[in-house]
């Protein structure tokens, strides 16, 4: 039974995600489609809009058979080690073809790249921009386009950049993985519904916007429904909410806290402390970003310092990689291979009696976990969703066809 794997955010699940599973249903009718999916926290920093079992129930309602999380330790880290997390999830599940969205859909341009990115002499090169203040992505596409002019319409694209980090991660995790690159035509960050498959950036601005009484046309109709279904209960993200938390905290800790965490390097910690104080967290992010600290990065951090993810923990978990994959919805299809097929990891149905078992790093990874379900509803609209512990509680959905 052929597997084809999508690593995911889905923030939310839409048109766009589910013109994706159509195409790969299209040429592959029989495949089971396994998504890896962010969990409570994006990539990007913060909170998903809606929970993690209301997206991936969303995800098979689309046309996915299979959703596994992808663990924080991985959703929250930059792009390079969420798609390495995704990978190594992806290989370790016996899946043989990753399948994503980008903008340029030419297999072996992007494979060309890709080994070029991974050059000494590129590496070279992108340290040396990044020593210069330049941020990852930027420094990334330069190095790149000094040895491959040809390159440009790949690293003007934010998705095919992603890509090759997908692609760079199955050249050194999982060598025999195939691509399926799909083409997409929307900016997967645009603010605007500027087209019928829209961005989730698009789409969330307008629900908090308008509310999603007029977003129909842009979600499957059993998505829009489960949609207005959490809006109505409230559970779905108050940005302000967590904005005020991020302020809190970077006001609690002290700046020799701050330094143990990820990415809080050449004293950032102490720009980060004075950001502090200012009225709001929207203003205090200006005053510490600068050409290097992007707003994408600086959300990261305010993830870390609420997570509590260190230094010496994404070096374990660039070092280990994912331990487990946490089922969160399957229907008929993924259930028949999950009975038929044996993982290299452990897949976990119940969260507390693989926690007794596991060993120190993956436990906390599973707290981790656990906590950035508890932050997000904490964040929550309404008070009736904002109740804790849902990781202990919650099992997979079996959604039936």
């Amino acid at each position: 039974m052929k597997t084809i794997g999508i690593i995911a955010e889905y923030n939310p699940f839409h048109q766009g995600h589910a013109h994706h599973l159509e195409v790969i249903k299209k040429h592959y009718p029989d495949a089971v489609c396994i998504v890896v999916m962010a969990g409570a926290f994006v990539q990007r920093g913060g909170p998903a809009f809606l929970s993690k079992f209301d997206r991936a129930t969303m995800a098979v309602q689309g046309g996915a058979n299979l959703v596994i999380e992808l663990p924080t330790l991985f959703a929250t880290a930059h792009a390079q080690l969420f798609a390495e997390g995704g990978v190594r999830l992806l290989e370790a599940l016996g899946v043989k073809t990753l399948s994503f969205g980008s903008e340029v859909a030419d297999k072996e341009l992007l494979q060309k790249v890709a080994s070029i990115a991974g050059q000494d002499q590129v590496q070279a090169s992108c340290r040396r921009l990044l020593n210069e203040g330049q941020a990852y992505g930027a420094a990334l596409r330069q190095a790149i386009g000094e040895s491959l002019p040809g390159a440009q319409a790949v690293l003007a694209s934010p998705n095919a950049l992603l890509g090759l980090e997908y692609i760079k991660a199955i050249q050194t995790y999982a060598p025999t993985m195939d691509i399926l690159p799909v083409e997409r035509h929307s900016d997967h960050h645009a603010s605007e519904l500027a087209s019928h498959l829209p961005s989730g950036t698009a789409l969330r601005e307008a629900i908090y916007e308008n509310g999603a009484a007029n977003l129909r046309p842009y979600f499957p109709n059993k998505v829009f429904n489960l949609l207005k279904e959490a809006l109505t209960k409230g559970a779905s993200l108050n940005p302000d909410r967590y904005q005020d938390m991020v302020l809190a905290q970077a006001r609690r800790l002290r700046p020799e806290e701050l330094k143990r965490l990820q990415d809080f390097t050449e004293g950032l910690e102490y720009k980060w402390t004075k950001g502090a104080q200012a009225p709001s967290w929207q203003e205090g992010r200006e005053i510490i970003k600068s050409k290097r600290y992007t707003y994408a990065r600086l959300d990261r951090m305010a993830a870390y310092s609420l997570l509590g993810i260190g230094k010496d923990l994404i070096l374990k978990a660039q070092d280990k990689g994912p331990r487990y994959g946490r089922i969160l919805a399957f229907d008929q299809k993924g259930r028949s291979w999950l009975s038929q097929h044996t993982s290299t990891l452990p897949l976990i149905n119940k969260w507390a009696p693989f926690y007794k078992e596991a060993d120190a790093f993956t436990k906390e990874s599973l707290r981790l976990d656990a906590l950035a379900s508890d932050l997000q509803s904490f964040c929550f609209l309404y008070k009736e969703a904002r109740s804790g512990g849902q990781d202990y509680r919650q099992s997979p959905r079996f959604i039936k066809s």
